[in-house]
């Protein structure tokens, strides 16, 4: 099934919305119990790297991963002929 880019695009960022959104929640209410006072410059000082290496080795290959399996309907991609004749 084929997709706009618009509409594959929508639907990327709101995947992405609903996994990062749990996981920065999570971790600020961890943050807030185990180092309530400090700064909140600092606590994000330790969230933030935390986020961004889920986001970038776990939830955005799981959705890349997830959107490929449904615009291909569950099939591999196709290997690509490499083969050149001239």
């Amino acid at each position: 099934m084929l997709r706009s880019r618009h509409v594959t695009q929508s639907i990327f960022c709101l995947l992405v919305f609903a996994a990062v959104y749990p996981l920065v929640t999570a971790l600020s209410y961890l943050m807030q119990g185990a180092a309530g006072n400090w700064p909140i410059w600092q606590r994000h000082l330790v969230v933030v790297p935390v986020v961004v290496l889920a986001m970038v080795f776990v939830i955005i290959p799981a959705i890349q991963a997830l959107l490929n399996r449904l615009n291909n309907d569950g099939r591999p991609p196709e290997p690509c002929n490499q083969s050149r004749e001239y």
